[in-house]
């Protein structure tokens, strides 16, 4: 029997047989091998110690930190989604979740999962640490910031990362990085504001208030006195005309009823019909013939030179009993020729504001066409220039204001592009006709007007629609003329101005805030995150798989590593801690392994230690 009061030295367990060679494990504890150096199975503790041994330190529960964690950061990222799938399109006011809260659970979830995952990824860091030290000598000081680098960034500065420890580089890399996720991912849910054109496309809810009435502007009727052949008049028609001609659309007016609104407007106006009668010489129009019966009419341009070869060639006329009045162009050295014929129509217009950007959508319903062009500008021509108006007749003057819109309109599309034979130079480029630079209908080449092959430099393209909509757009872009604010009392036998103001119904819409969600937005930061973590699950587990059992780092197994007399004595005078901590004692390089002469595991210096594991 042992003296009472005195300590028992621990039990010795003997091996099983005599060739067999014994490692301690992690903790100290006897693991079974076969050849030397190299385990053949994880370590068995003593029934004792067994019964002692805390069941989250073990293996399992390791691995199922890791995985619990990961798979838990999957599920909070699919509700997250969720979450976010369910307020979108939902109008911000009127969600069932209110804004302010949309946005802290979503930040909650961020948080929750980059907190999971950096957790996770803290797990296996551990068991890739004494997978290292193991294998590997590292001064002390090296071990400090293996220890603390996933609470400290600075310690990324230390060299011995990026040798032999450099599996601890990456993941403490990723436990940095994976916090990013919680910034990106919250602003997948944005609000849609309605200051956004591009946005407003997309919103499928909108709000209506009817306003009535709307005094909107409109064409005024043509069949009284408007007084259109005076010179500032005329001038006004045709530089909205040049504004049509060189923009390709409608000229805008201010909304008479707010920046989100619609109304629907209808008038009286010319319009052109368009056909495509193919080549000049398969036609009967001979444009000699219909200048010098339009000798005394406005629109008629001079003539290019005799044998001259014709690009493009647009004359205006008045019409007779039997023709009506239009305009003929020849174009694309007189491949094709178009007819257009000035008809009486009725337009039917729908306007839109959104945030005060106008879009016009309009129908042109034609009537009658305009004949006796030219019995109407001889009688208008007297009452007009002498400004009399003395012709009291409705029917009379609302052809002869179509007529003479006409002209100001046809104006911009009349003249000629032609080649002039010059020998000294083979043929130059003469134009005479602004059609010959409207965008959207003649395209000049890349370098230009050139005289090597000026048959080429000119080319017309759906010609025939392109003009037809032309005089539809400068008809409905008449209506920005009242912004002109031109001074019709110089003209006392006037009946009213050429565009007036009229009282209609008007719809209000507005464009509530949305929630808009961004799936890429989301996904790509959480994919990105959800993949890097599961790479660190792979890698922790395949290291606590070679080190037999789970490492943590916690001050208990600090504990239980660092028993060891030579360590105590180079501790020695620095058990405070701090400054105490001289060079001296962090520049000492340690490895963990079964201490010579102690049987015991721990840190110990070179000389003092056996293999645990053969060295790879």
């Amino acid at each position: 029997m042992p003296a009472a009061g005195k300590l028992q030295p621990p039990p010795i367990y003997p091996a099983s047989s005599a060739s067999a060679v014994h490692r301690p494990s992690i903790y100290g504890m006897e693991s079974e091998t076969g050849d030397e150096g190299v385990a053949s199975a994880p370590p068995r503790l003593p029934a004792a110690a067994l019964q002692d041994t805390n069941w989250w330190r073990t293996n399992q529960a390791a691995t199922l930190a890791m995985l619990g964690l990961g798979l838990l950061g999957l599920a909070l990222a699919i509700g997250h989604h969720l979450f976010y799938a369910f307020l979108n399109n939902q109008v911000v006011a009127e969600a069932a979740v209110p804004q302010n809260s949309a946005i802290q659970i979503g930040t909650a979830f961020a948080y929750l999962f980059k907190t999971t995952l950096v957790a996770a990824v803290a797990v296996a860091y551990a068991q890739c640490f004494w997978f290292v030290v193991r294998r590997n000598s590292y001064q002390i000081g090296s071990l400090d910031d293996f220890f603390s680098i996933l609470n400290n960034p600075l310690r990324f500065f230390s060299r011995a990362l990026y040798g032999r420890a450099i599996m601890l580089f990456g993941l403490a890399l990723v436990s940095w990085l994976l916090p990013i996720s919680a910034v990106f991912a919250p602003g997948a849910l944005t609000s849609m504001p309605p200051s956004c054109l591009n946005l407003l496309i997309t919103a499928t809810i909108t709000k209506t208030t009817s306003v009535s009435p709307a005094t909107v502007p409109i064409l005024a009727p043509l069949n009284t006195y408007l007084g259109i052949m005076d010179p500032a008049i005329a001038a006004t028609v045709q530089a909205i005309s040049y504004r049509v001609l060189f923009g390709g659309g409608i000229v805008p007016w201010t909304s008479p009823c707010g920046v989100n609104c619609s109304y629907s407007i209808s008038f009286v106006g010319p319009a052109y019909q368009c056909s495509d009668l193919g080549p000049l010489s398969s036609t009967s129009i001979n444009f000699t013939e219909i200048g010098l019966a339009d000798s005394g009419w406005l629109g008629v341009p001079t003539f290019p030179p005799h044998n001259s070869t014709i690009l493009y060639f647009g004359l205006d006329y008045a019409g007779n009993a039997t023709t009506p009045a239009g305009l003929v162009i020849t174009a694309n050295n007189e491949q094709q020729t178009i007819q257009c014929d000035l008809y009486n129509a009725t337009y039917t217009a729908t306007v839109k504001y959104v945030e005060n950007v106008q879009t016009v959508q309009s129908d042109v319903e034609l009537h009658k066409p305009l004949i006796d062009g030219n019995l109407l500008w001889t009688g208008g021509l007297v009452a007009q220039v002498n400004d009399t108006g003395v012709i009291n007749d409705p029917e009379f003057w609302g052809r002869l204001n179509l007529l003479v819109l006409q002209a100001m309109m046809a104006a911009q599309l009349t003249g000629w592009v032609a080649i002039i034979p010059d020998p000294s130079v083979g043929g130059l480029l003469e134009p005479d006709a602004n059609a010959a630079y409207w965008s959207g209908v003649a395209h000049w080449a890349p370098t230009g007007p050139t005289t090597s092959d000026p048959s080429q430099t000119l080319v017309f393209t759906n010609l025939t629609e392109n003009v037809q909509n032309f005089f539809t757009n400068v008809t409905l872009s008449l209506v920005h003329y009242r912004e002109a604010n031109l001074n019709v009392s110089v003209l006392p036998n006037v009946t009213s101005d050429l565009v007036i103001q009229t009282t209609v119904p008007a719809t209000s819409t507005s464009f509530p805030l949305v929630f808009a969600y961004n799936k890429p937005t989301l996904w790509v930061a959480y994919v990105c995150a959800l993949g890097f973590t599961t790479i660190s699950i792979v890698l922790g587990s395949c290291m606590m798989y070679k080190n037999g059992l789970a490492g943590q780092l916690s001050f208990s197994q600090v504990l239980v590593t660092t028993r060891n007399p030579t360590l105590d004595k180079i501790s020695n005078g620095a058990e405070m801690g701090g400054k105490y901590i001289t060079d001296r004692v962090k520049t000492v390089r340690v490895r963990y392994g079964k201490i010579l002469g102690t049987g015991k595991m721990g840190f110990g210096v070179k000389g003092s230690l056996n293999d645990i594991l053969q060295v790879p």
